[in-house]
């Protein structure tokens, strides 16, 4: 089998593009066991203006693309030449296509089916939820804008809590591994509503939505009807009111409880194996 796997990634678009994409890669490598004669792929980050010419994408038996930066005419180029398209939509970008792509929805507001964890959030282990919130975890994504909002949010809550914030940069990043340990290890997230907060649903952390871009709104809204957020902030003039929503009866220990169940029965973590058994095999 031959997969190109194409998307965002960048200061721009945040990390959740490749994210997902890493996720497709790890389960294609679980699904077919034999690597390294059953498989081969490609794992290409895109750049604006590019072509998909030099790419050499005839020979590929699909071509799964994840991006909000590509031109309609990369996406008609690969369908002219013969890969079946697939494109993960999240719903935002609205394109004009020679003939229709196989769409496949990555959110919870959408299509929960196809939520694409990476390999660390496959089994995760049960979560213990305290009764004293004491560790605060704040992720919000990649990019200028995330770096933002974490450095507004960090201040608010030091003094009173054990703060640990990620925030991936040109020069840091974090491994799923230790992404993981730092959700088991919280007791509340501050994140934002895109691929974090499918992880963090996953895990079971009872958490406080933030909209980091407009994108993110209708995932948030999905999970506050499902009632695993109870707060959602539209921009950062709203992230003053975090200490009073972490010490709110809306986040009380049995809550919290209620929340973390939610979020594991909305999100199993096998999204991307059912991706590839279903769409790609």
């Amino acid at each position: 089998m031959k997969v190109a796997l194409i998307f965002d990634y960048g200061k721009t678009t945040g990390f959740g593009h490749y994210m997902r994409a890493e996720a497709i890669a790890q389960a294609i490598r679980d699904v077919t066991k034999d690597y390294s004669r059953n498989l081969t792929y490609l794992f290409w980050a895109y750049t604006p203006g590019e072509s998909a010419s030099h790419l050499n994408l005839n020979s590929f038996k699909h071509v799964v693309i994840d991006s909000y930066l590509m031109g309609d005419k990369f996406y008609n180029d690969v369908m002219a030449g013969g890969p079946q398209l697939i494109v993960v939509d999240d719903g935002f970008v609205h394109r004009t296509y020679t003939s229709p792509p196989r769409l496949v929805s990555p959110h919870i507001w959408h299509d929960d089916r196809y939520i694409l964890l990476r390999k660390a959030f496959w089994n995760v282990e049960k979560k213990t939820i305290r009764k004293k919130v004491q560790n605060v975890l704040i992720m919000f994504g990649g990019g200028e804008k995330a770096k933002e909002y974490a450095q507004l949010t960090v201040p608010l809550l030091n003094d009173n809590y054990d703060v640990r914030c990620l925030t991936p940069t040109d020069r840091k990043t974090f491994t799923e591994e230790e992404v993981l340990k730092s959700m088991l290890w919280a007791d509340i997230a501050i994140s934002g509503c895109g691929v974090t907060m499918n992880e963090l649903a996953c895990v079971g952390v009872p958490s406080i939505g933030v909209l980091v871009g407009e994108d993110q709104r209708p995932c948030g809204h999905a999970f506050m009807s499902r009632g695993f957020i109870k707060f959602m902030l539209r921009d950062k003039e709203e992230l003053s009111a975090v200490p009073k929503m972490l010490e709110s009866d809306s986040m009380n220990y049995d809550k919290r409880k209620k929340m973390s169940k939610l979020g594991r029965e909305l999100v199993d973590g096998r999204g991307a194996h059912r991706f590839v058994k279903e769409i790609l095999i």
